[in-house]
Formats: C-alpha cells, structure tokens, sequence
C-alpha cells in the first residue's frame, strides 16, 4: 500500500490532517486517507463558514470521494464510528420488527379485554 500520509499502514489521522502536504494525486489516496481527510475538510468548512478558503480542496474531495463508489461493507471498513452506529441501527430495527411481528399475533389471538396489557408489556421491554 502507498505511502500517502507518510507513514506506513495503520495510517494517523489524527486532527489535523495534513494529507494536502504531501504530492500525490487524489486518485492515488487510499480509500480511508480520502475519507478522513473530507471530513476534516468538512468540519473545518463548517465551523469556518465563509472564512473556509479550502473551497476548491474540498469540491476535490467531494468529487474523487463520489467516483471511488464505496460498497456499504467498504465504507464501514473505513469508517468505525460509522460501522457501530449503523449495527446500533440495525439491532434497534430488528427489535422493533419482532415487537411489531408478536403485537400482530397477540391482537390475532388475544381477546380485547387483555389486548392493550398485553401489548404495553411488550412495548416495555428493553
């Protein structure tokens, strides 16, 4: 793998970055080096508003960051914070359909009198 950052694998991204320093093409970045980067670039923009004078680096980044098209798997790979959020995500969605799904078959098969206790309980859980 290249040496881009100017280290050797696993690469610092440490804030701040200083990728822009070193004179290799965007297209020669790996993958995580260009990632990291764009969102420094980002954060800096938007906590600098108009006083941001990286507009062209980061229209640079936005671009060869759009054109490498990333899988999902990928893009978690280099992304960890992303990758935990996103398994959060997916287990509270997993949750709340085997809810729904046991809601469904308490209704079918539970008489009003006991539905709505029936459905708190479950509604309740952790």
């Amino acid at each position: 793998m290249m040496e881009v950052c100017g280290l050797r694998p696993p690469f610092s991204h440490a804030v701040p970055m200083h990728h822009a320093a070193v004179q290799v093409s965007l297209s020669e970045w790996p993958d995580e080096c260009v990632w990291w980067q764009l969102k420094s670039e980002r954060y800096n923009a938007d906590r600098l508003g108009d006083g941001y004078s990286s507009q062209q680096f980061l229209a640079n980044l936005e671009a060869e960051w759009a054109g490498r098209q990333l899988c999902s798997r990928c893009y978690r790979q280099i992304d960890e914070p992303l990758a935990s959020q996103l398994a959060k995500w997916e287990a509270r969605s997993a949750d709340a359909e085997n809810k729904l799904g046991r809601i469904r078959r308490v209704i079918s098969e539970q008489p009003d009198s006991s539905l709505r206790p029936a459905v708190v309980k479950i509604l309740d859980e952790l």
